[in-house]
């Protein structure tokens, strides 16, 4: 069976400060917090804090899950209550391919959801091509 590679992700939400979801995606982390702000119920939108890349990253999130279950704020859900800083240390620990945390890159605004899907779609485009051409994403 071929390896799958992906990301694990942390995003917060300015409707919840201190709060953090922790998941996975294949696809680019920024792809996966568009697609989860535009949920009716979601006040504010995600924003990618860090991502890691792994060769399991389903494997890799369970891990993660389970050392940080005692900040869990709701069983049935992946959202902790602790620092990034610690989420962050947590995830290291299983040795990624590459990372990125929000402090490493300026963000640019843009204005309107077209301009940013279109930015999105564009990066994660990026990302893919330069993972199949055998270069470190980071």
């Amino acid at each position: 069976m071929a390896s799958e590679f992906g990301f694990v992700y942390v995003l917060s939400n300015k409707s919840m400060p201190g709060v953090f979801k922790i998941g996975m995606t294949t696809r680019s982390p920024s792809a996966r917090a568009l697609e989860l702000s535009k949920w009716t119920g979601v006040a504010s939108p995600f924003v990618v804090e860090y991502y890691a890349e792994f060769e399991a990253p389903k494997v890799v999130e369970r891990q993660v899950h389970g050392l940080l279950d005692k900040w869990r704020v709701n069983n049935q859900r992946e959202f902790f209550c602790t620092s990034l800083d610690f989420i962050s240390e947590v995830i290291e620990q299983h040795c990624p391919v590459s990372s990125w945390e929000s402090s490493d890159l300026a963000f640019v605004k843009y204005q309107s959801d077209l301009d940013m899907q279109t930015a999105l779609e564009e990066i994660d485009r990026l990302v893919h091509e330069k993972a199949d051409s055998g270069e470190v994403v980071a």
